[in-house]
């Protein structure tokens, strides 16, 4: 039973990766270092080749999955370029991406893209696990979000990535935004044999999993595989790697910065809808769900919340800090199989 925990748990760190399905040795990644991207350029090429009908992407078998090799798990983690040659992603491979705006505007210890008054252009993809989308099953939802550290959308910065999710045996609610997203994973169930029998049912997969994300990562060995860094958001706009590319050459490296204890990121970032309920009819599959809410309220708002300490029960002191609002979406080829959202070391 610890064995079992402990292999789903190590996939949990690496719960949004992407990495390739259907492996074709001639699509290599670039070697060219990363140059930046404008929220303009990234949101028209999400555009191409939009769905006629959406489609459902399997997860590939443990076999295939070994097959793969460790150089496109070491690329997730290396690559930080926004697009990556096309593939499906391993374990989100169906989802949605949504535009829209990051905004913090009350007081903050933390820094970078968490700081007071700080606002930035958007873009989100809503995905679950595995292939359950449809509201009868147990889906377990996701949330990957690429800041761009402006608000001015044609202008080159680079990106800062960030992840949130519910839990890896699925939740039974109805739409995807009734859901609290957090980037730490609760413990899985052991009890609920349900859940259980359907991650033992992709037990080759998982086992697969788990060993090449091990060799990928450099990370340190009590590293807790539920929880995803803030840091790449907590130094946007601070770090020379993470602003506008024009302003990079007046900014001192991040190994400075860290060391002069100028980042402050948050153990936890959470994401609690903003609006009372759901007001648009039920659909059955999420994508429909966010795309209809949208096109009927206009937008999609979600509470910005953040943490560092617990309380005396253990439970999480989350404090409110801004808001995250999703006014557009597309549901395309690019935004399932070619859209990348570096993944930061746990070393990092």
């Amino acid at each position: 039973m610890k064995s079992l925990k402990k292999i789903i748990a190590l996939l949990l760190i690496f719960s949004s990766v992407a990495a390739i399905a259907n492996f074709n040795m001639n699509k290599t990644e670039s070697s060219e270092p990363y140059l930046g991207s404008s929220f303009d350029d990234v949101w028209e090429a999400l555009q191409e080749d939009v769905y006629d009908s959406l489609p459902i992407y399997k997860i590939v078998s443990g076999r295939t999955l070994r097959s793969i090799g460790l150089a496109a798990f070491q690329a997730t983690l290396d690559n930080r370029n926004d697009f990556r040659p096309r593939r499906t992603k391993l374990v989100h491979p169906n989802g949605i991406c949504m535009a829209g705006v990051w905004e913090i505007d009350k007081k903050s210890e933390f820094t970078g893209y968490f700081s007071e008054g700080l606002r930035g252009v958007v873009i989100g993809r809503a995905s679950t696990t595995q292939d359950f989308v449809k509201y009868e099953d147990h889906r377990a939802f996701g949330l990957a979000i690429k800041l761009f550290p402006t608000q001015d959308t044609t202008e080159v910065v680079f990106t800062s990535n960030l992840f949130a999710v519910d839990n890896i045996e699925g939740v039974k609610n109805r739409h995807y935004v009734e859901t609290f997203m957090t980037n730490e994973i609760p413990d899985f169930d052991f009890l609920n044999l349900r859940a259980l029998f359907r991650l033992i049912n992709r037990m080759s997969f998982l086992v697969n999993f788990n060993n090449l994300s091990k060799e990928a990562d450099t990370g340190p060995e009590d590293r807790s595989p539920l929880f995803r860094r803030t840091v790449e958001v907590a130094r946007a706009g601070i770090s020379s790697e993470f602003s506008s590319i024009r302003n990079s050459p007046q900014l001192p490296p991040y190994s400075d910065l860290e060391r002069m204890g100028e980042i402050n990121e948050p153990r936890w970032v959470g994401f609690e809808y903003q609006n009372e309920g759901p007001s648009s009819p039920q659909q059955s599959d999420f994508r429909e769900e966010i795309a209809d809410l949208i096109d009927k309220n206009g937008e999609i708002k979600y509470k910005i919340l953040v943490a560092s300490e617990k309380d005396r029960q253990g439970f999480i002191n989350w404090k409110e800090i801004g808001h995250l609002t999703f006014t557009e979406t597309v549901a395309s080829k690019p935004c399932d199989l070619d859209l990348h959202f570096h993944h930061p070391r746990t070393d990092d």
